[in-house]
């Protein structure tokens, strides 16, 4: 299940911010601290092979996109408020556990893309922070009603040639192409690979699309805790003697349910 990245690099608020790519990431992020655009984030440092210290890595709500895009239009005021909002996703307990285990599940070469992030924000450890912290920011945008939000669709690469990729998303009738360079530029460029693509109106009635890379989710219930897989994954357990709902697995019976259900007698 693609899921959007609720953490962001510099990189992808800098690109919201600067349509043009004028600005150096380093010299966006300043001009978005300038404009009180930008929550303080959260840094972890990566530890190597045998517990050496890697590269510092420091991390976003992906609310601060939708700052970016409102200091982009020179709304100041609305992009103060939403980096507030965002420096308390920061803040909370999903994103601070979430950089705690990516500080020693990175390699030592930190985060240096996206689709870095979506990997490692993939890891089944993860889920239920990243879910939780999803639902947060969601519940952030709707609150302030900030209209700096692009429509955007969950979907796959389902074809690719050298000129363009086959992008089926969810909800739309059709696959939707977009430019091979686009998707390989942003590190997805192979056929299953999961993504986001977002539409904003820009000035003018222009339309920008824009296809990232997603989360692979696993399958979560309603509390957002991942599924128990049939090879006994560490979400939850493999029951046998199940009635209802088996699969036999190499001969022994087993059952696929939510992580936190009572074990059968």
């Amino acid at each position: 299940m693609p899921a959007a990245l609720p953490l962001v690099t510099r990189q992808e608020i800098v690109r919201d911010f600067r349509l043009d790519e004028a600005a150096t990431i380093d010299n966006g992020i300043r001009a978005l601290k300038d404009k009180h655009a930008l929550s303080p984030g959260l840094s972890f440092t990566t530890r190597g092979m045998a517990g050496r210290l890697g590269g510092r890595v420091h991390l976003y709500s992906a609310l601060n996109r939708d700052a970016a895009r409102a200091a982009r239009r020179k709304d100041f005021a609305t992009a103060e408020r939403l980096a507030k909002a965002a420096a308390r996703l920061d803040a909370s307990p999903e994103a601070k556990k979430i950089a705690v285990a990516l500080s020693t599940i990175a390699d030592a070469g930190g985060v240096s893309s996206a689709a870095d992030l979506a990997r490692l924000l993939a890891a089944p450890q993860l889920a239920a922070e990243v879910t939780g912290l999803q639902r947060k920011l969601a519940r952030a945008r709707r609150g302030l009603d900030a209209d700096t939000t692009p429509a955007q669709f969950s979907g796959r690469i389902v074809a690719l040639s050298d000129v363009a990729a086959m992008v089926e998303l969810q909800g739309l009738p059709a696959p939707v192409p977009v430019p091979a360079v686009t998707v390989r530029a942003a590190g997805i460029g192979t056929i299953g690979s999961a993504v986001i693509a977002s539409w904003e109106i820009l000035a003018g009635g222009r339309t920008m699309l824009s296809v990232e890379p997603a989360i692979e989710m696993p399958d979560v219930n309603e509390l957002g805790e991942p599924l128990v897989d049939v090879y006994g994954t560490p979400w939850g357990k493999v029951l046998s003697g199940v009635a209802a709902d088996v699969l036999t697995v190499s001969g022994m019976p087993t059952v696929r349910i939510p992580a936190g259900v009572p074990d059968v007698e």
